[in-house]
């Protein structure tokens, strides 16, 4: 295999806008991917953004180490200390309290004054579609460190249990995508709060193709992957939350009609053949019938992990 490198960039830029309508957040996003501005472009909303400035300023010595990095990658010393200066935030996170929807861009160059003037148009685009500057803070920190601990992905501020989903479409069908899932929320919203089930969502753009991620949250006893990674202090808290099976029934058929709301849209995903339908949605297609060809050659005996995407 031959995989071709790109250079890496030697500026970067990075921006924060508070946004009020999320019509005109997926409006900016759609136009900042089709004019090619940023390397990063998603947003959430307001859950993480409230998660988000509970959390204490970094320690002086995780600040440095952040901004030592920036240095470290940018084309000049000066570049470098005017990123981490229009960046930061001495206030720690705490601007992004109630914000409705937060998107966080960083834009690369071929050298600093190149990102700097495609942050500018960034700038130009978010506030001609409503959005507000804030502190690029979080957007750099995202770059700089961007896995965050299994235990915060699968469990909620409160030990809520969580199953995020996920749909790709072309931006054209952004606003579409965008509109009929709000549709299905609003639907489902007595049946949810019945059994204490909320959602949260993400939105990205990666080249011409807007992603939307709904993750669902309710209480239940947290199965044994939660407990094993939850930090002692966490599990002795999870440990206490009594069952309910009926949420997570729900919270489950939720997920099967938003998958099935996403194969109306004609949206790809992320995992397929895993949650999502593969083998229903080529059945009696001419790609179907090439795959199964193709793997009656490379696994005649049907030996290769067996039943994957409804394979022998």
């Amino acid at each position: 295999m031959t995989l071709r490198l790109d250079p890496q960039p030697r500026g970067t830029a990075y921006g924060c806008f508070a946004f009020e309508d999320l019509l005109a957040l997926v409006r900016a996003q759609c136009e900042l991917a089709r004019q090619g501005l940023v390397s990063e472009c998603f947003a959430w909303g307001r859950y993480h953004n409230d998660l988000a400035a509970s959390m204490p300023p970094p320690p002086l010595g995780e600040a440095w180490k952040l901004a030592r990095e920036v240095l470290r990658s940018s084309s000049s010393l000066f570049g470098g200390a005017l990123t981490v200066a229009r960046a930061a935030s001495l206030r720690g996170l705490r601007f992004l309290r109630g914000v409705p929807y937060a998107l966080l861009v960083v834009a690369d160059g071929f050298d600093q004054p190149t990102a700097d003037r495609a942050m500018r148009a960034v700038r130009r685009l978010a506030r001609g579609h409503g959005g507000r500057p804030l502190p690029g803070t979080l957007a750099m920190a995202n770059r700089l460190d961007p896995f965050r601990p299994v235990d915060q992905l699968i469990i909620g501020a409160d030990g809520e249990n969580s199953i995020p989903s996920n749909c790709l479409v072309p931006l054209a069908r952004a606003e579409e995508a965008v509109q009929r899932l709000d549709a299905f929320f609003r639907d489902n919203a007595p049946l949810m709060q019945r059994h204490g089930i909320f959602e949260t969502r993400l939105y990205i753009v990666v080249d011409h193709v807007f992603g939307i991620e709904p993750v669902l949250y309710w209480k239940d006893s947290p199965s044994a992957l939660r407990r094993e990674i939850a930090s002692p202090a966490r599990a002795a808290a999870l440990a206490a939350i009594p069952p309910n099976e009926e949420a997570t029934s729900t919270a489950l058929d939720l997920r099967r009609r938003m998958v099935h709301l996403f194969r109306e849209l004609g949206a790809a995903h992320h995992q397929i053949g895993k949650f999502y339908p593969f083998r229903e949605a080529l059945e009696g297609t001419p790609s179907w019938e090439l795959l199964r060809e193709l793997k009656g050659l490379l696994d005649p005996q049907g030996s290769m992990n067996p039943g994957a995407l409804g394979l022998g």
